[in-house]
């Protein structure tokens, strides 16, 4: 198959491509797998080419290390292997609520009227979000999922770098 440029690509050559069809400038990474049937070009998207937020393929599980057995972060299974959930640290006291303890102790703020929304506002500055502590057990896992490219007119295949000894 030809790249944007007319230069040849087959299977195992690196391209890039837009990450978005139309006018986008971000591009992604890839090696391509294998060529459809339909035309369409089956590729696995590196990570490190994808900027900003999650990206899209991309599943993060967490493993079990003793037993080698993957688990989703948000499921009713993961709570066993957790040491401390997410929640609320405030900083000057050290004293930690749960997320849904701090969501509890917003509600009652609110709803008693006590408290204008700039006395919450400035309650909230005193504390700050924790991520989830994982058992020393736990390790992270990123598994990201081979894209299939229906549109390859805009598709440019990467040549390999000379190295800086031979020029």
């Amino acid at each position: 198959m030809k790249d944007f440029l007319g230069n040849e690509f087959t299977v195992g050559d690196i391209i890039v491509y837009p990450k978005t069809s139309g006018r986008s400038v971000a591009l992604v990474k890839a090696t391509v797998l294998k060529f459809n049937e339909s035309g369409s070009v089956s590729v696995q998207p590196e990570l490190e080419s994808w900027q900003g937020g999650r990206p899209r393929g991309v599943t993060t599980h967490y493993v079990d290390t003793r037993t080698g057995k993957r688990f989703p972060p948000y499921s009713t299974r993961s709570e066993q292997h957790k040491q401390r959930p997410s929640g609320y640290e405030h900083k000057v006291t050290g004293e930690w609520l749960s997320t849904a303890e701090w969501g509890e102790a917003e509600d009652q703020a609110r709803r008693s009227g006590r408290l204008s929304w700039q006395e919450i506002h400035e309650r909230r500055q005193q504390w700050t979000w924790t991520p989830v502590i994982w058992k020393p057990y736990v390790a992270e896992e990123s598994v990201i999922q081979p894209v299939t490219l229906t549109r390859t007119d805009n598709i440019v295949r990467v040549s390999p770098s000379v190295p800086a000894e031979q020029t």
